[in-house]
């Protein structure tokens, strides 16, 4: 993926929610147990992503607002929490969640990976 890898390089800098480490280890397992991923796969996927260092921001610091998003927009939220700390960062979520897209789209604070350019 090359978001990853310029992140990997120092070209590109991302910040997250503090549960996206639960999220992925969450989707890591299931991709085990559908046997889609070897378990020592995920293990090092889950590794390699750690490894980045990415900035982690305290889901409680993110709560108060993610809850009034998920709530005015029907979202999930987990979504929220993201969409939280976008607007609070002044950032873009980059997700392939395109129900999560939708959810916020009046918010302009998503964009699908599908459709992500790096400058």
């Amino acid at each position: 993926m090359a978001l990853l890898e310029h992140v990997q390089q120092g070209n590109a800098e991302l910040v997250a929610p503090e549960v996206v480490v639960a999220e992925l280890g969450h989707v890591l397992r299931k991709l085990v147990v559908r046997k889609k991923l070897a378990a020592d796969g995920a293990v090092r996927a889950l590794d390699r992503f750690l490894a980045l260092a990415i900035p982690l921001r305290p889901a409680r610091d993110l709560a108060p607002e993610a809850l009034r998003l998920a709530i005015a927009n029907t979202a999930t939220f987990y979504d929220a929490l993201y969409i939280a700390l976008a607007v609070r960062e002044d950032l873009r979520v980059i997700t392939a969640d395109k129900r999560m897209r939708r959810a916020f789209a009046k918010l302009d604070r998503t964009i699908l990976l599908a459709d992500f350019r790096l400058p």
